[in-house]
């Protein structure tokens, strides 16, 4: 992977942290709902699978919750986590992030 498709992939990953905390007090968040802003509001050439993957991603590096829920079906929805959000404000180095020497 070179350091466009990193860069890509931590513009993405940022799209959809500010997102959720954005939206989780207002509605649920699925990943329907992500995708769809992704796509229409973000501008981000995605497929539904890349953004299932950030998600899942996102999700096992503790920066979202998953909730699953009955609701006249099964629903998932999303929460931000404090990590997720210290990362959004700069308060924890991002990913792979080294010092100089």
């Amino acid at each position: 992977m070179d350091k466009f498709e990193i860069a890509a992939q931590e513009e993405i990953d940022r799209q959809i942290l500010a997102f959720v905390r954005g939206m989780q007090e207002s509605a649920p968040v699925t990943a329907d709902s992500i995708f769809a802003y992704l796509r229409n509001h973000a501008r981000i050439r995605c497929t539904p699978s890349q953004a299932d993957d950030r998600i899942a991603y996102l999700h096992s590096a503790g920066l979202l919750e998953k909730f699953t829920e009955w609701d006249a079906g099964e629903i998932t929805r999303y929460e931000i986590t404090a990590l997720g959000m210290d990362l959004l404000d700069g308060k924890v180095p991002p990913r792979n992030w080294k010092p100089k020497t």
